[in-house]
Formats: structure tokens, C-alpha cells, sequence
């Protein structure tokens, strides 16, 4: 109701709306600088107004404004851009771990970074320079020794470094899991706090700032899902809606110990409330923590398995050559270059060294090919040419060797260099055999229905369906009690190792191993691996030659065969070529199947020929692109099928690239994966920069404008107070000068009164 007071009470309320709203507008002049922090605008509404009964109004009561009210604070901030800021975030933590990792470990190659002095790299190639030179007369035996030592001490520094590196990795994991932890810790408790606040009916603006910002920097650590649920809080979750935030409390992220590499953290889950650690490493989809995983797991683990394979290819090459050669006597031989070793642990980058004996006496250098004649420096021409010969000592095949439909080949399951499988015989099989030369890879899991056998050096160890391949290595060491140690590497290049102190001979007997293998015998011997043939085979369409590679090839007595070629000649079209023969054809005379064979490449245009060595009684496709390759000049693959199965062959399947080739390339490989890693950090960072910008220009605080505004609502305070100054005084006559006159010698309480 109406009273005299009544503009007293509206200017009130406008007093108390518009210092309310200075102070917002002052509280975000104050935070313009504060990271995360939102503007926020008074809302200002009017109050219900009063009705005021009228005698002469056709219209009924009249209303009457009574002032002004506070109606809201609102934050203002786009929350769909958030959740953009967020997905774009955690591409840009997993990126930059990456990158980090990557430009950590290119400063261990003086290559990569055009700093004057010695590589790895370099000193590979010095050291077959070495061996160019004695041939030459050019170096002397003691430079080639001094040379190959401090080779040798580039490997150990590299692997000590990218091991160190690989553990720092690890560091940086469990240290942000701590992060990740923390601010899991401080969304829980701003939860709790806007549920309270939302259940009052008020708001909480700075809680939601708080809680915001806490989830941005969780998104750059670790990939996250919110939802945003009616009691105003936020629920988060990680990879397969796994909860790290429920209402006000926490889930919790610890380091585990991984199963096969218990130094290094797996990523262990328990949700709110409490319960038992899960591994959940593998469903980290993406942020820092997952960048460094992969960093660690992936990106340097590489490095060091490529670069095992350098050093232990170069142990098993070198030593092969030089065993065959002979000392300065003219009669001292069969000695390897680098040492072997006599326990049952793999050569590789940390163990390779010189063999002490020729550390120690430089005229023990085989440089000679002819025995009694010390003077001869062949071999050393030989062993200088090494680094343009393919590094076939670990050999590698990207795809299965049964290329059409049907069950595992038995006798290539296991079978790096392997022959054509048996055309429905039954075992035993024929085995592959390492004498101190390493073998190859192929995916190692056992087929879900069928049980299996290994034979190694003669013992048979069996495995069942329920036997994982934790569990199967374990019978391997058992069964072999000592002389023969099996280890299988969970990185994401997965292989099974079987060292032997002695030679090795290795097969599948029922084919239900699809990978696998890298055979190591620590009793070096001349004789090739894999030195047999096996029984023909009509259900392989095609084998897949890439590089120079050797093969056996023996004709069926009284059958004919056929042969296709196909390849893809360089900047050209895709090229084949059939050849059929009979059992009158032999091998290898002037109208036999290898002449027919070339005359029919030549005729096609092909780049390569078909070549039989005497010595190893087998052939070799040669000529792939000019072989040997270089980096500017890749190899061209060849399919070859025997479409009669009339062949026996001994394939490799791709040759590895040769001592040279392998080490530009890996170089080359470290500078591209930097450059990729440098192109998606920046992209990554352009996008969350752009969104940015897009939130600023709602969120941030423009402390121009809000001057402005700052300024009419002090203007508004000024003119109610100017206005109550006003009401004031006519009440004052009202009171003390109105009713004095009118009603003399009344009350002043009478007056009022009436």
C-alpha cells in the first residue's frame, strides 16, 4: 500500500541495486588480469509494482512502480567453446610430449643437429671406410682399431642416453598422474561447493571460474568427458566412462607396475568412492599423459630397437666376414671381430665391442682372403663394401607368408628364411636353424582352437589354447633347463627371442605360432641360416620379393611349372611376365628355364634378372632399381608366383636395406618424425589459440567498457541520491512547515492523525 514514504522506498532500492552493480563492474576491473576468471553483468529487473484504488478510472486499480531489484549475476562464457578448448587441448598435450621426446633424443645425433664432431652415425661409416682404407694401404690397422673402439663407445653412449631418456619418460608419467590427481581434487571440492550453492538458490560464479579452469588444465594432461547434471555439478570421465569426478568426490589415478617392463608405471583407475586399482593404460585417449606414454612405449623404444638391429646386424655380418679371413701370418683365422659373449643375453647396442684379442693385437685384423699369404688385403675390400650389402641378418616381414585363405603354414610360421610348406604332409617340419646370426619377426599369438608344439634343438614343449605367452615362454626356459633362455618384447614391435649358448635349430611342429622370431646362437658359424630346402607347395599364390633377395629354386623330375613375375617399374606402370616350361628343360643350360625366364623379362622391359651362384647353389633376384639402394632410389618389389608349385624356393621375404642405407635412413626417419611432431604441435596450438581468442572475446574483461558502464550506474547513484535528498526536504515541509500553518495550535501528532 501507498504511503508517504513510499518514493523513499523506490530511491532505496535503486541505492542498493546500483552500489550492488558498481561493485560487480568493480570486482571485474579488479580480476581483468585473472586467468580464467569471467566478466560478469548485473541483472538489473523491476519490482512488483503497487496497485492504487481510483474512484474515476474506467479501467480498474491503477499500478505504481516500487523500485528495482538485483534480478541475477550472470557469468558470461560459452561453454560449447569450452568443450572445444578442451578436445583441442588434449591433441596439443599429447603433441607436445611427443615433440619433447623427439627433440630430447635428436640432440643424442650430432647428425641431425649440424654440430661439428662424430656421430654414431658417422663413425659407422668411418669404420667400413677403415676397412676400405687398410685395402687400400691408406689406414693403418691401428687407426681402424682406434676407430672401431670409439664406434663402439657411440653405441654404448647412445643406448646409456635413450635409456636414461625412456626412464625420464617414465618420470614425466607418474609426475602428471600426481597433477592429474590434484586437480581431480579441486573439481571434486568446486562441486561441492556450487551443489550447496544451487540448492540455497544463489549462485556461484567464482566456483564455476574455479572449476572451469581446473578442467582446461586437466584436458591438456588427460582426454576428458563432462557432463553437466542438474544439481549443478559436473560429471568427468576418461576412456571408456571411466568416472575420475562424480559429485564431490574423486577418483583417483596410480602408477602401476606394467606387467612386462615392472620399472615402468602403468596407468591404474580407482573410481569415486573408493575400490581396487584397474589398469586402464590402454584406454588413455589422449593429453600429456598419453603422448608420454607413447613417447616412452613407442617413440624411443623405436629408436633403441633400431638401433639393436644396427649393432647386432654389424656384430653378425662383421664377424661372419672376418672369421672367414685371415691375420697378418697368414694363418690365425676364424677369430670374430667382436666379442660374442657366453651368457644368454642378446648383443646389442649396449654390448658390442671390440673382440679383445684384436684390441690387443692389431695384427690378429683378418684383412687377408688367402691362407699362408698375410700380405693379401681382400677381405678387407670385402669387409669395406659391407656397408653397400644388405643388412640380412635381422630379416623382416610386414605381412603374413600364406598371402590366400587357409590355416597358418607350418613350416613358415616360425621360419624367417623359410621354404615352401608341405602340401598336406604331416610332421615333423623342416626347422630353422641360427648359428649365431639373428633372426627375423612375425607376429607371435597362438591360434584361439588348436594347441601347440616348439621343438627346440630336439625338445618338444607343448602349450594349450589356455596357455597365454607369458605362459609359454615359462615352459620354454623350464623345458630347456638352462640352455636356451626365451624372453618376449611387449613393445609395440612384439617379438619372441630365444638365446642359446650354443647353436639353435627351431621349429613349429604344428604351425600354430604366427610370429615371431629372432634366433641368436652364441656359437658363431659360416654355414647360412637356414641352410635347407623344404617339400613343395601348390597353395601359395604369391610371395612378395622386396630388395635383393636370395631364393633356391629346384625343379619337380617329369613336371612342368610356370612361373609369373610381376612388378612396378619405376615411374612406370605395373609390369608381369609368365614363363612355362616342361621336364625337358634343365636348369640352367643355354635353352634352360633361367634363360627362358630372363628372355622373357628382357622382352618386358623388366629391371631386373634372375642370377644363379655356383657357390650357394641358389638364385638371386638382382637389379631391383639398381640395386643396391640408396635413399633417393628405393627398391621396387617383385611378386613372384608359382602358379604350378613346381619351384621349391627359399625366400626372404624383404631384405633389410643395407649398413648404409639403414643408417641415413634412421636419420632421415628421426628428422621426419621431428618435422611431423614440430607441424602438429603448431596446428595444435593454432586451434586452441583460435578458440581462445573466440572465449576471450565473450569472457575476458574489456576494462574499457566496463569503465563505461561503471560510470552510468554511478551516475544512477548519484541521481537517487539527489533524488532522496529531494524527498527528503519535502517531507521536511510537509512536516515542519505545512502542517505548522495549516493547523495552528493543533498537534503535530493530531495532524498526522487526521
Amino acid at each position: 500500500m501507498a504511503s508517504t514514504f513510499g518514493s523513499i522506498a523506490t530511491m532505496m532500492t535503486s541505492l542498493r541495486v546500483q552500489s550492488l552493480a558498481q561493485q560487480i563492474l568493480a570486482n571485474n576491473i579488479a580480476n581483468a588480469t585473472t586467468r580464467g576468471y569471467s566478466r560478469q553483468v548485473p541483472i538489473l529487473a523491476a519490482l512488483a509494482p503497487l496497485s492504487i484504488p481510483s474512484l474515476n478510472s474506467s479501467f480498474g486499480p491503477g499500478q505504481i512502480g516500487s523500485g528495482v531489484r538485483l534480478a541475477s549475476i550472470e557469468r558470461v562464457r560459452d561453454e560449447f567453446l569450452d568443450l572445444r578448448i578442451r578436445s583441442e587441448s588434449a591433441v596439443m598435450g599429447e603433441q607436445q610430449a611427443i615433440q619433447q621426446a623427439l627433440a630430447d633424443m635428436q640432440v643424442l645425433f650430432p647428425e641431425l643437429n649440424a654440430i661439428p664432431g662424430q656421430g654414431l652415425m658417422t663413425a659407422v661409416q668411418t669404420f667400413f671406410d677403415d676397412w676400405k682404407g687398410l685395402a687400400a694401404g691408406t689406414v693403418s690397422r691401428g687407426t681402424l682399431l682406434q676407430d672401431a673402439v670409439a664406434m663402439t663407445t657411440l653405441f654404448h653412449q647412445a643406448d646409456a642416453s635413450l635409456r636414461d631418456l625412456d626412464n625420464t619418460q617414465d618420470l614425466r608419467v607418474r609426475s602428471t598422474i600426481t597433477q592429474i590427481n590434484g586437480l581431480l581434487g579441486r573439481i571434486a571440492s568446486a562441486n561441492q561447493g556450487i551443489m550447496a550453492a544451487q540448492a540455497a538458490g544463489g549462485s556461484a560464479n567464482a566456483l564455476l571460474d574455479s572449476r572451469d579452469q581446473a578442467l582446461t588444465d586437466l584436458s591438456k594432461l588427460i582426454k576428458i568427458d563432462t557432463v553437466r547434471l542438474g544439481d549443478g555439478s559436473v560429471l568427468v570421465m576418461t576412456g571408456n566412462a571411466r568416472a575420475l569426478v562424480r559429485g564431490a568426490q574423486a577418483g583417483v589415478l596410480t602408477p602401476l607396475s606394467m606387467v612386462h617392463e615392472p620399472a615402468y608405471a602403468a596407468i591404474g583407475w580407482r573410481e569415486p568412492g573408493g575400490g581396487s586399482a584397474l589398469d586402464i593404460t590402454g584406454e588413455i585417449p589422449g593429453g600429456a599423459l598419453k603422448g608420454l606414454m607413447t613417447a616412452r612405449d613407442q617413440v624411443v623404444a623405436d629408436e633403441r630397437l633400431e638401433l639393436d638391429e644396427l649393432a647386432s646386424s654389424l656384430i653378425a655380418q662383421v664377424n661372419i666376414l672376418h672369421m672367414g679371413g685371415y691375420a697378418t701370418d697368414g694363418t690365425t683365422t676364424g677369430l670374430p671381430f667382436f666379442a660374442i659373449g657366453t651368457g644368454l643375453a642378446p648383443l646389442d647396442a649396449g654390448d658390442i665391442a671390440v673382440n679383445p684379442a684384436i684390441a690387443a693385437d692389431a695384427n690378429l685384423l683378418a684383412a687377408s682372403r688367402i691362407n699362408g699369404d698375410g700380405t693379401n688385403t681382400e677381405q678387407a675390400a670385402t669387409l669395406g663394401a659391407l656397408r653397400d650389402l644388405v643388412m640380412n641378418a635381422m630379416v623382416q616381414s610386414r605381412g603374413a607368408i600364406n598371402t590366400g585363405v587357409g590355416m597358418v603354414d607350418p613350416t613358415r610360421a616360425m621360419n624367417d628364411m623359410g621354404h615352401s610348406p608341405l602340401n598336406g604332409a604331416s610332421p615333423p617340419f623342416p626347422p630353422m636353424t641360427a648359428n649365431g646370426v639373428a633372426g627375423g619377426f612375425r607376429v607371435f599369438q597362438t591360434i584361439p582352437t588348436a594347441s601347440g608344439t616348439l621343438v627346440i634343438n630336439g625338445v618338444r614343449i607343448l602349450w594349450t589354447t589356455a596357455d597365454s605367452i607369458d605362459q609359454i615362454v615359462a615352459k620354454i626356459n623350464t623345458a630347456m633347463g638352462g640352455t636356451v633362455r626365451a624372453s618376449f618384447e611387449y613393445s609395440f614391435r612384439e617379438r619372441l627371442t630365444l638365446i642359446g649358448s650354443g647353436p639353435l635349430t627351431v621349429y613349429d611342429e604344428l604351425g600354430n605360432l604366427t610370429q615371431a622370431l629372432r634366433l641368436e646362437g652364441r656359437q658363431v658359424s659360416l654355414t647360412a641360416v637356414n641352410n635347407g630346402f623344404g617339400p613343395l607347395d601348390r597353395t601359395i599364390p604369391s610371395l612378395t620379393v622386396v630388395g635383393q633377395a636370395a631364393l633356391e629354386w629346384r625343379t619337380v623330375a617329369a613336371n612342368k611349372g610356370q612361373v609369373t613375375f610381376q612388378w612396378q617399374a619405376p615411374a612406370g606402370s605395373p609390369n608381369a611376365v609368365t614363363y612355362a616350361w616342361d621336364a625337358t628343360q634343365d636348369l640352367t643350360g643355354p635353352a634352360g628355364i633361367l634363360a627362358g625366364i630372363n628372355t622373357a623379362l628382357t622382352g618386358a622391359g623388366a629391371t631386373f634378372q634372375v642370377l644363379w651362384n655356383p657357390a650357394t647353389q641358389s638364385f638371386t633376384i638382382q637389379g631391383l632399381n639398381a640395386l643396391p639402394a640408396t635413399s633417393a632410389n628405393p627398391l621396387s618389389p617383385v611378386t613372384v608366383t608359382d602358379t604350378e608349385g613346381n619351384l621349391s624356393m627359399l625366400f626372404n621375404l624383404e631384405a633389410q636395406p643395407t649398413f648404409g642405407v639403414f643408417t641415413d635412413t634412421l636419420l632421415a626417419q628421426m628428422q621426419a618424425a621431428r618435422a611431423n611432431a614440430d607441424a602438429m604441435l603448431d596446428q595444435a596450438k593454432a586451434a586452441v589459440g583460435q578458440l581462445q581468442l573466440q572465449q576471450d572475446a565473450i569472457a575476458k574483461v574489456d576494462v574499457n567498457e566496463e569503465q563505461a558502464q561503471l560510470m552510468e550506474y554511478t551516475r544512477a547513484y548519484e541521481a537517487s541520491v539527489r533524488a532522496m535528498a529531494a524527498l527528503d526536504e519535502c517531507l521536511n515541509v510537509l512536516i515542519n512547515r505545512m502542517a505548522a500553518s495549516t493547523f495552528a495550535g493543533s498537534s503535530t501528532a493530531s495532524v498526522l492523525t487526521s
